[in-house]
């Protein structure tokens, strides 16, 4: 009976594969090249959008017009600090309420940022704290590096 069963799968399985044959075309593999119904049409670029036309932005919630801050005398507007002037402003951040600066420096020019290593009064478990310091607006802050490990 099993010996059967056997069979009639196999004779299933072969007359599926049969007709599946019939129905599918012979010929090449489908590609890309022209003349196939398959090539991939050029999308044309977008076009830009005259800035005239946008809304000027606003406060969330609000509706009031967001407007520049004003920049202070003596500010810098764009450029890099040296590693000197980083760490005087650095050091006189709120990053010294919180640790002290290890000495370890690095100037990262993709975010235009000096990262100082700083070594926390009170350490946050999987937390590796910098000093950051912006070089376009000279402003600092505590970036706590935490990577969700305890």
């Amino acid at each position: 009976m099993s010996k059967l069963f056997l069979v009639i799968i196999v004779l299933l399985g072969l007359g599926a594969g049969a007709y599946l044959a019939s129905i599918v075309p012979s010929g090449p593999p489908l590609s890309d090249s022209p003349g196939t119904g398959l090539a991939r049409e050029p999308v044309p670029p977008l076009a830009p959008v005259p800035t005239s036309t946008l809304p000027a932005p606003t406060a969330a919630g609000t509706g009031a017009p967001i407007t520049p801050a004003p920049v202070a005398s003596g500010v810098a507007t764009g450029g890099q600090l040296t590693s000197e002037e980083a760490l005087k402003i650095a050091q006189a951040s709120v990053c010294l309420k919180e640790g002290s600066l290890t000495g370890q420096q690095f100037h990262n020019d993709q975010t235009e940022t000096w990262w100082f290593d700083l070594s926390p009064k009170q350490p946050r478990p999987g937390c590796s704290p910098a000093c950051v310091v912006f070089d376009v607006t000279q402003a600092a802050e505590i970036n706590w590096r935490c990577t969700g490990a305890k």
